[in-house]
């Protein structure tokens, strides 16, 4: 309430507090900015292996994988991607990757396999992994 008293609008007043929170607790803000609950650490691992079960039912391709004690990536190829490699002979000459970076708060990079052709890029597969 304070903000509000000093004058600050709904918006600023939220910037106020997230720049507090940034000073304070600088690499690890994301934690303390995010309400994750129980999809934090193995609760989120277990969750996401849920998740890639009912994909799987889906006919979508997916690797769940943990690489040492903090990181872990999942590997997709949905139907669309599976059906590209099927029947578009350039999946198999020439991919590239298209890489994304910081998609959340907890520094989540996207890597997409993509396939030139005369129509644009074709999805070929996709990598999600932590930072």
């Amino acid at each position: 309430m304070s903000l509000f008293r000093q004058g600050h609008t709904p918006s600023s007043a939220l910037h106020c507090l997230k720049t507090d929170l940034l000073i304070a607790h600088d690499n690890e803000y994301y934690r303390f900015a995010a309400d994750y609950g129980a999809m934090l650490g193995a609760d989120m691992f277990a969750a996401l292996e849920q998740l890639l079960v009912s994909c799987e039912k889906q006919d979508c391709k997916s690797k769940l994988a943990r690489v040492g004690d903090n990181n872990s990536y999942v590997s997709l190829c949905t139907p669309i991607m599976t059906r590209a490699h099927e029947v578009l002979p350039q999946t198999a000459e020439l991919v590239m990757v298209d890489a994304a970076g910081g998609l959340d708060k907890q520094w989540h990079r996207l890597y997409l396999f993509v396939s030139p052709n005369p129509a644009g890029s074709v999805p070929a597969g996709a990598i999600i992994n932590r930072h």
